[in-house]
């Protein structure tokens, strides 16, 4: 058993998940504000009668979308942990900077 190498592929873990959980965060509120400014240019549309908006319609893809989301999620999630201890670093750092950082 190679320790060292053991011990590099878990720091190149850790460091590119908190990397990434950085990345993710950052584009979770850009998409929060993008999804603000579509649902009120929608809204405005609609009020100065130019479209028509079905919105259970809109609901009910926003809501289908979820679950693909979620599937997709936990296949990566059980991809990155067959990864040994590359993956077990990449978690440790995304969880680190997930959930120490302020919420948003």
């Amino acid at each position: 058993m190679d320790l060292q190498g053991l011990a590099t592929q878990g720091a190149a873990g850790a460091a590119l998940g908190a990397a990434t959980a950085a990345v993710v965060k950052f584009l979770k509120n850009l998409l929060k504000i993008f999804a603000l400014i579509q649902f009120g240019l929608l809204t405005a549309l609609e009020l100065s009668g130019i479209i028509t908006v079905n919105w259970d319609k809109l609901w009910e893809t926003i809501t289908s979308a979820g679950g693909l989301v979620g599937d997709a999620a936990e296949s990566a999630l059980d991809a990155l942990m067959q990864m040994g201890s590359f993956g077990s670093g990449f978690a440790i750092g995304f969880a680190t900077v997930w959930f120490r950082t302020e919420k948003n």
